[in-house]
C-alpha cells in the first residue's frame, strides 16, 4: 500500500511483468523484490495518460483489496483548511516519542 501512497519506487521495490493489454489499458503484475511477505500488486494503467485505473493488493494470506480510481484530477489547488483536524473534547491524544 505504501506504493499507492507515493512512498515506494516501482523500479526499486518491484519486479514488473506485463500480464495483459487491450486497446485502452495495460495490466501489470508487480512482485516485491526481496521480501515475499509483502504480497503482490496488480495495476491496470490507462494508455491514454498512464494513470492507474485499478489496483489490486494481495497480502501473503491471499486477502485481496481492490481499489478503483475514477474522476481523479492532477495538480489541483486544495484549500489548506481541508487538512486541519481538531480532536473532539475528551479524546486522548497520543503523540509519538521525540527521538
Amino acid at each position: 500500500m505504501t506504493f499507492l501512497a507515493g512512498l515506494g519506487r516501482l523500479e526499486r521495490d518491484f519486479t514488473a511483468k506485463l500480464e495483459s493489454e487491450d486497446a485502452t489499458r495495460w495490466v501489470l503484475d508487480l512482485a516485491p523484490r526481496g521480501d515475499a511477505a509483502l504480497g503482490k500488486l496488480r495495476l491496470a494503467v490507462r494508455k491514454s495518460d498512464a494513470s492507474v485505473e485499478e489496483a489490486r493488493v494481495t497480502d501473503p494470506l491471499g486477502t485481496t483489496t481492490r481499489i478503483l480510481f475514477s474522476g481523479e484530477q492532477r495538480n489541483v489547488t486544495l484549500d489548506p483548511a481541508l487538512f486541519r483536524f481538531t480532536p473532539p473534547d475528551g479524546v486522548d491524544v497520543v503523540r509519538p516519542p521525540a527521538y
